[in-house]
């Protein structure tokens, strides 16, 4: 299928064309374009546009203008496929649809760093797998859009949220990587980050985060670390074993208080770490 709006004046074109590769052209105007299945190339051309990449392997360029990709379906009963977005010139947001995602499979790389996007190799309870990499032109904004209640299960996992565009309510992810060797890195936002099972390292990032390191509030026995910098804001921590986990502070001094609920690490600056229910640290 070969489809153009280009001769269409005054209004955008509203497309949708099933399955099949197709290959779709945008009109100068403000388009809506869902490539549906099959292997797409999907070209915004002008205008400020709509993109939704469904299933298959697509490649995908917005073209001039102000667009919004959408990477995914927005639960977790997908397979987006195999799918290149370059985001062309303008502001654009690229959008990685997951909501609710349940990433499980050997070792995943879930990166939101303004630059790509990886999924890989990865089997859930819905059918989700395929990778997603980004070419971003202009000026773009990346994110996982909705991203609540995810976790991967088994394997050695990287989830890295530290370049997520964060709304106005300064909501972060919420993220369990259960079992595995983990690395867990926040976003700017409030986020909610449980390291689980296995030898984690997890930082929170900026924002007042809630870390879990353990099996619950407990531990897990295995050597995790916790990493803090500069501007991480008022962490709380659960599941620190003092004879096992690690605190790599960046060379930062700070000052330990037992308190009611733990140790309180206070390193000024509005930056301190609550390790809750931990009395054997000073």
């Amino acid at each position: 299928m070969n489809t153009a709006g280009g001769g269409i004046s005054g209004h955008g074109v509203s497309m949708f064309t099933g399955a099949g590769n197709d290959l779709i052209s945008g009109s100068q105007f403000d388009d809506v374009i869902d490539g549906g299945a099959g292997n797409d190339t999907i070209s915004g051309d002008k205008g400020n546009d709509f993109i939704h990449s469904n299933t298959g392997n697509d490649l995908i360029n917005g073209g001039a203008g102000d667009e919004n990709i959408r990477w995914g379906n927005g639960d977790a009963n997908h397979n987006p496929g195999n799918d290149t977005i370059d985001g062309g010139a303008g502001n654009d947001l690229i959008n990685i649809w997951i909501k609710r995602g349940d990433i499980y499979s050997n070792n995943d790389t879930v990166g939101i760093d303004g630059v790509s996007v990886t999924v890989d190799r990865v089997l859930s309870d819905g059918a989700f797998s395929g990778n997603a990499s980004t070419s971003i032109g202009g000026t773009a904004a990346l994110r996982f859009d909705n991203f609540e209640l995810g976790w991967t299960h088994a394997g050695n996992d990287v989830i890295d949220a530290s370049r997520a565009v964060i709304s106005s309510s300064g909501n972060g992810i919420n993220f369990n990587t259960r079992w595995g060797h983990d690395r867990l890195v926040g976003s700017s936002g409030r986020d909610t980050l449980d390291g689980s099972m296995g030898r984690d390292t997890v930082q929170g990032g900026n924002g007042n985060d809630r870390i879990w390191i353990g099996d619950g509030n407990r531990g897990d026995g295995a050597r995790d670390v916790l990493m803090f910098r500069s501007g991480d804001d008022a962490d709380i921590v659960y599941g620190f074993e003092s004879s096992r986990d690690a605190l790599d502070l960046g060379g930062r001094s700070y000052s330990a208080t037992e308190v009611r609920d733990g140790t309180l690490l206070n390193f000024g600056g509005g930056d301190s770490v609550l390790l809750n229910g931990v009395f054997d640290f000073i």
